[in-house]
């Protein structure tokens, strides 16, 4: 850091955040519960890979990564190599190495069983868990996930972690054969996430001798670690801990915005950043270096679960100060350093910051009711261009859905990327793909403004304008028949579920009920609870106090649905 007050204490909370430690061993208990609710669902139930949901409601075994990542009761030797590949004993603030994790005493049938769950992660949990995000192959595709897993042992780790929480939450074959599996993967689980959590203990502690100014690369892979273990804690979790891990990531990402981002007027934020990290990458080269793949993503992340995270804290985005020098302005602009959210989540950027300038708005309107200066006139004002934006663009979507795509000419000499498309190989999208993507965001643009009525009308299900809102959005979701897909729509879901009438609920239940096992690995679950809480006090609401802040934490908690 750079020895100022604001900088230590930004050091301090990250060190709190990233040191506590019991969650591996709840973990596996959940899992254990996980695979009891498979069997009986087997012994009841046709024996269909889908996974019939039911509330989980106050669900005590879920885990917090807040709880993994203290350090392990038995402290590293001070005079042993880190995973960032300096000696701890020394004061000097040397670069990380680029070489993988050091097979030292590990058998080659483990270091096999490793290598097979990362190469489980790459081509099918992080489809699975990311199914929009489909890089071209001209931009470089996945490939920096493995570059930084086989240069940064946190990360690889981290990664192997992950792969095991995939396996053991995602059903896959009953059986004697999967049961042996899922006992390895919890072990796995255990021994990966602790050499992660270390691993991010150490880059942490190097960024703050070194200072956040001193290397962009170094903050982009601190700040992805920090992101996957949000990931984890939101998986794995039912509590409040997401919280702190949070506002870690994103207090990092506006640290090395202040420090590597700004400095000219006219250049995006973004763009400078990139730019430094190009490393040997031309400039006229449409592929992303690793370092500059991994901020696109996890830059994309934080922007997403902090303008979540605000819905459900009612207060206005950490970030929403930043959006212009971030978020591309359209999805179809030509420039490609600024970022498209719709090819990370799904869901078009002017939707997010709608949903963004909700959340200022809702902060506004609580302040002015906690000082008695509430004026009802002056909100519906401020919320009026909000509800004029989501109108107009609801409006294009439904236009741009009815309009069918042309597919481009085919011709005997195709470049590359037409080739893999027809081989069915290819990452990118179709033009019909791109029409079924829409739908999406129209779900999400429904939800946005199922959320601003409720800002600014209060509690009113009988709102004919909201109804049809639900309605419209439920007969999207009815539509989407892809599990990946239903797992990121968990907060529309919830946001319009939560004002769902007794005759639509079983249709709610059957959009949750089509995410099959991955409703184990995702807030689909919690978004399902959410949604049956708000129903059985349906007939006791408070117009006055119920919002949808209040129905992500009528479980007890804050929810985090990404």
């Amino acid at each position: 850091m750079d020895g100022g007050r604001q900088q230590q204490l930004m050091a301090e909370d990250l060190k709190k955040e990233i040191k506590r430690n019991a969650l591996v061993r709840r973990a596996k208990t959940r899992m254990r519960i996980t695979r009891r609710s498979r069997v009986d669902v087997d012994e009841t139930e046709d024996p269909d890979p889908g996974l019939r949901l039911s509330s989980p409601g106050r669900d005590a075994d879920r885990t917090t990564v807040h709880e993994l990542i203290t350090p392990a009761a038995t402290p590293p030797n001070p005079t042993q190599t880190t995973f960032s590949g300096r000696q701890t004993n020394s004061g000097r603030p040397n670069q990380d190495v680029g070489v993988g994790p050091s097979p030292e005493g590990i058998s080659a049938e483990q270091n096999d069983f490793e290598r097979g769950l990362l190469m489980s992660y790459l081509d099918y949990a992080f489809p699975v868990l990311f199914p929009f995000y489909k890089p071209s192959i001209l931009e470089g595709g996945r490939a920096w996930l493995l570059t930084l897993a086989m240069r940064y042992p946190a990360f690889y780790h981290n990664v192997i972690g992950l792969a095991a929480c995939f396996y053991c939450a995602v059903p896959i074959l009953p059986g004697l054969e999967h049961d042996a599996c899922v006992v390895k993967a919890q072990t796995e689980l255990h021994s990966q996430m602790e050499k992660a959590v270390r691993g991010v203990q150490d880059s942490l502690k190097d960024v703050t001798q070194k200072g956040v100014d001193y290397s962009l690369a170094e903050n982009v892979r601190l700040l992805g670690n920090i992101v996957q273990l949000v990931n984890f804690e939101v998986v794995f979790a039912s509590s409040e801990n997401w919280h702190m891990h949070l506002d870690a990531a994103v207090e990092l990402f506006l640290q090395t915005i202040k420090h590597h981002g700004e400095g000219y007027r006219d250049v995006p934020l973004m763009r400078m950043m990139l730019e430094k990290l190009r490393g040997d990458v031309p400039s006229n080269c449409s592929i992303w270096s690793s370092e500059q793949a991994a901020l696109r993503f996890f830059t994309a992340m934080v922007v997403y679960q902090d303008i979540l995270a605000s819905t459900a804290r009612e207060r206005a985005s950490t970030l929403i100060g930043h959006y212009d020098g971030i978020l591309s302005p359209t999805s179809d602009t030509n420039q490609t350093t600024l970022l498209d959210l719709e090819d990370f989540i799904g869901c078009q950027n002017w939707i997010l910051r709608s949903i963004a300038e909700i959340t200022a708005l809702t902060e506004w309107k609580r302040t002015a009711k906690q000082t008695g200066f509430l004026d009802i006139m002056d909100l519906v004002r401020r919320g009026t261009p909000i509800q004029d934006n989501l109108r107009s663009g609801t409006a294009r979507l439904q236009q741009s859905a009815s309009s069918p795509r042309s597919q481009p000419p085919v011709s005997p000499y195709q470049p590359l990327e037409t080739i893999l498309a027809r081989s069915y190989i290819n990452n990118g999208l179709t033009a019909s793909q791109l029409v079924d993507r829409s739908v999406v965001s129209r779900i999400w643009a429904h939800a946005a403004q199922v959320y601003l009525i409720t800002v600014l009308s209060g509690w009113q299900p009988l709102n004919i304008q909201l109804r049809s809102h639900v309605a419209q959005a439920l007969d999207l979701l009815s539509t989407i028949d892809n599990p990946s897909w239903l797992r990121t729509l968990a907060w529309p879901f919830c946001v319009t579920g939560c004002f769902a009438t007794k005759e639509q609920e079983t249709a709610f239940r059957n959009v949750a009920n089509a995410s099959g096992g991955l409703a184990m690995f995702g807030t689909v679950r919690d978004a399902l609870a959410i949604t049956e809480k708000v129903w059985s006090l349906r007939d006791h609401f408070d117009a006055d106090a119920w919002d949808i802040a209040f129905c992500l934490r009528i479980l007890g908690h804050s929810v985090l649905l990404v």
